[in-house]
């Protein structure tokens, strides 16, 4: 497997596989984003990495410490709320 910056040069030329693929590439506040790593790998890598270090360092909840929110915030009365012991009944 690579690491290589195929997922934002695909989101270009609309060939996400997912929904949420083709909503992103679309959207006006993420693509001049898409537009530069999808020209520029290494500045791809750089970023990464630093979100990726920034993420790790901040203590994330893990095991069932966590939780997962399966609607998110943005629609009123989708509050539901798993954590991982129920996902791991599922």
């Amino acid at each position: 497997m690579v690491f290589d910056n195929y997922y934002y040069i695909n989101l270009m030329t609309n060939q996400g596989l997912l929904h949420i693929d083709f909503e992103i590439a679309w959207n006006s506040q993420v693509k001049p984003f898409i537009v530069v790593y999808a020209k520029d790998n290494p500045l791809c890598h750089k970023n990464f990495a630093m979100a990726f270090t920034k993420l790790s360092e901040h203590d994330p909840l893990i095991s069932t410490q966590g939780e997962v929110q399966k609607y998110g915030k943005a629609k009123k009365g989708c509050s539901k709320i798993y954590t991982f012991r129920d996902m791991d009944r599922r």
